[in-house]
């Protein structure tokens, strides 16, 4: 349940940066959110999330596939 959190952060962060970004029907896939930039779409695996409150914002750890060209 925690992760789900993470990635639904995440997803609104990449949103509030004017990308747009997918999540997978498949509970199987190897990733677990689409980002597009551009003409390409990354795969993003959220790998965890925490918050520093030193300096009051949230890290991401990802890790990103190779991009796809979209048609």
């Amino acid at each position: 349940m925690l992760g789900d959190a993470a990635e639904l952060y995440f997803m609104a962060k990449a949103a509030a940066r004017g990308l747009i970004v997918s999540k997978p029907m498949q509970l199987k896939a190897a990733y677990d959110v689409v980002v597009e930039v551009g003409r390409k779409l990354y795969r993003v695996q959220v790998k965890s999330a925490a918050y520093l409150t030193v300096h009051n914002h949230y890290r991401f750890q990802t890790t990103r596939r190779s991009p796809a060209v979209r048609s």
